[in-house]
């Protein structure tokens, strides 16, 4: 009998329900009907938001594309190189603004030559490292030093190599630490000596690698945040004086004595060596020459058929 109530009182909470459905559904098809049947001025649509336009996705996603492949581009490690040759009024000049230029930039010149070129007019190179960020503004401030003759640009990118060596270097730190705690291990435990210098070679094995892979990395990150460009210095030939400006009379004329006296010196010698050393080779090597040949004549002189008198 209970469990036909219980039935019973389920049945009835569940038609219960039923009708309070059906009132709400009737209570909204009444608020939804038209306006104008309810005596109701019907109120307009609220303004939907346009439809973004399909051009518009495209762009934001090529936006996306170019700013992921700039991010990209700014994670690669780029080695810039240039070399540019310049015709300048004056290379000493030219060389002084160069050097100003540099440490401005927070960069130094690197090296320097200079030397005198035909006519005896200065030229000569000058290898400036500047900061990668501040290649363009640097490369124009030199172009404005003179009059460009010519010039090469190039980049090498180094990305793969450093990322390489990177990886190798955590392999070898992860070696090293390995190693050391064998190391420990061993003479905790009082291991043999040759166990322990095995294992002590083989880390400072370890650990010569991990200082070169260290310092090869450190060069390609300073070869990457300064840049080289290597700047050659030409004087204009309009500058070039028509004589030699160190030319003087009296340099001349000294020259000349210093060509004279040195030829009169040549003489003498020739002189010395012609009594000294010349006439005892002479005698030495003629007396003997002078036997011989004498003794072929009178060889011949004896073969020589007599004469026949004509009657």
């Amino acid at each position: 009998m209970r469990s036909r109530t219980w039935l019973g009182v389920v049945l009835l909470l569940v038609g219960l329900l039923g009708l309070a459905g059906c009132a709400a559904s009737r209570a909204t098809q009444t608020s939804e009907a038209p306006a104008g049947a309810r005596g109701v001025a019907p109120v307009a649509p609220a303004a939907q938001p346009a439809a973004r336009p399909p051009e518009t996705a495209a762009s934001n996603s090529a936006a996306y594309d170019a700013s992921q492949a700039q991010a990209a581009d700014d994670q690669r490690m780029i080695v810039r190189t240039g070399e540019i040759t310049l015709v300048v009024a004056s290379v000493e000049e030219a060389r002084d603004n160069l050097d100003r230029l540099a440490r401005a930039v927070g960069g130094y010149v690197a090296n320097a030559n200079l030397f005198r070129g035909d006519g005896d007019q200065l030229r000569g190179s000058v290898q400036l490292r500047v900061p990668a960020e501040r290649w363009d503004e640097v490369l124009a401030q030199v172009k404005a030093l003179g009059r460009e003759d010519s010039s090469r640009y190039g980049t090498n990118d180094v990305t793969e190599e450093y990322t390489d060596l990177g990886a190798r270097l955590r392999n070898l730190e992860a070696t090293e630490k390995e190693l050391l705690q064998l190391l420990t291990t061993t003479r905790d435990r009082g291991g043999k000596a040759e166990d322990i210098v095995a294992i002590y070679r083989e880390l400072t094995t370890i650990r010569s690698q991990i200082e070169q892979l260290k310092a090869r990395m450190q060069f390609l990150e300073k070869s990457v945040s300064l840049a080289t460009l290597t700047v050659n210095l030409t004087p204009n030939p309009v500058n070039r004086p028509l004589t030699d400006p160190s030319w003087t009379p009296t340099q001349t004329l000294r020259d000349a004595q210093r060509a004279l006296v040195r030829t009169l010196q040549g003489l003498g010698d020739a002189a010395i060596w012609g009594v000294i050393w010349g006439l005892p080779v002479l005698l030495v090597l003629g007396i003997p020459l002078a036997i011989l040949v004498w003794l072929f004549r009178r060889w011949r002189q004896t073969r020589r058929p007599p004469l026949i008198k004509q009657p």
